[in-house]
């Protein structure tokens, strides 16, 4: 094991150093959500309608004005995605992918340490994802590893429903994870619903209101939360990517087929364990793929990390949420290991060795 993560530490060294060299679209932090550049005299410019040279995703705007997404809501036009671009990647959004990498990698060594039993597996599960050539690839990109980020730790903590819901719901930032939300109520259909659904609803309320906050109220507000709530999904505006070359009407099906795949995930089997969880969150986020307008198909982050977890998963049969979920809100965990107790026992050491 200590070769393997001797491997994991300097594979993610060299991410680091890709990271901090690498070219992508970033967009400068003195513009920022700078509502007169979206605007003019109060009115959402033509360029962001579903016409727009620029393609038009759901999700949360003013995330993909910070990570220099170039999409209709988020820039005027190409020209001002294109003048963001050439800025360069500023300190910001380095930091933000080196903690977000970081982030997936201790998540998949907490979910084989904590619910495989595994620690090998769990760092044999990050030196997977750091190996894969896709890691390297798409080391700035926000829109693609952050939500994995949030994924993989709503994975690592589905012991506590209300944690899992808020990590699931700031995912929403890219919108499509909210096809998540079936599969995971059902899988907490018999314990933890409620709370995976306040979760959920919490984080959802933050972005609005994060989003009221960075563009007020208006016409602006009102196209960022149409998108949150999905307005885009199916406009052919702008196509980058697979769907450049095909006819935007194949979607509607693929589309379709999504949703009863959603819908049958959601309710079969009737009792899920974590090994259902796992392999319906992996194929529902692949399958979403095939939907995404902007660029489909290459946002392996979304469920890189749950399709590793899944390669090296044992057997789970015993882990449904009756079993493993508390009873109460804030009740010590059942057969597993506990991360709100954990990180309160590692407080504690810390305050002890302090005070000796």
């Amino acid at each position: 094991s200590d070769g393997i993560t001797f491997t994991v530490l300097a594979l993610f060294a060299f991410l680091i150093a890709s990271v901090f060299t690498e070219h992508a679209v970033q967009v400068e932090p003195t513009r920022w959500f700078d509502t007169e550049v979206a605007s003019v005299d109060g009115e959402l410019p033509s360029e962001a309608n579903d016409d727009s040279p620029l393609p038009r995703v759901p999700g949360f705007l003013p995330f993909y004005r910070f990570a220099g997404v170039p999409v209709a809501g988020a820039f005027a036009d190409r020209a001002e995605a294109a003048a963001f671009a050439s800025q360069g990647v500023g300190t910001g959004i380095k930091v933000v992918a080196v903690i977000a990498h970081f982030a997936i990698i201790i998540g998949l060594i907490v979910v084989g340490t904590w619910h495989f039993d595994n620690f090998q597996g769990g760092i044999a599960a990050a030196a997977l994802y750091l190996l894969l050539p896709y890691t390297a690839q798409f080391t700035v990109r926000l829109d693609h590893i952050l939500p994995g980020a949030f994924l993989v730790w709503a994975v690592a903590t589905y012991r506590r429903p209300v944690l899992s819901g808020v990590l699931i719901g700031a995912s929403l930032i890219v919108f499509y994870p909210v096809a998540l939300i079936p599969l995971w109520a059902g899988f907490y259909r018999r314990r933890g619903l409620f709370r995976f659904l306040f979760g959920v609803a919490a984080a959802f309320g933050v972005l609005v209101l994060l989003q009221w906050a960075l563009w007020g109220g208006g016409p602006l507000f009102r196209e960022g939360v149409a998108a949150l709530l999905g307005r885009g999904l199916l406009s052919t505006g702008g196509l980058d990517g697979f769907w450049e070359y095909h006819s935007p009407a194949l979607r509607i099906p693929i589309l379709a087929t999504l949703v009863v795949l959603v819908i049958s995930l959601g309710l079969w089997p009737l009792e899920k364990d974590f090994g259902n969880l796992l392999a319906g969150t992996t194929s529902i986020l692949i399958g979403c793929q095939f939907v995404h307008g902007y660029q489909g198909g290459i946002y392996m982050a979304w469920f890189l990390p749950s399709l590793v977890l899944v390669i090296f998963r044992p057997t789970l049969i015993d882990r449904t949420a009756d079993r493993t979920v508390p009873e109460r809100w804030f009740a010590p965990i059942p057969e597993g290991r506990d991360p709100i107790l954990w990180l309160r026992q590692v407080l504690l050491r810390g305050r002890k060795k302090r005070n000796n």
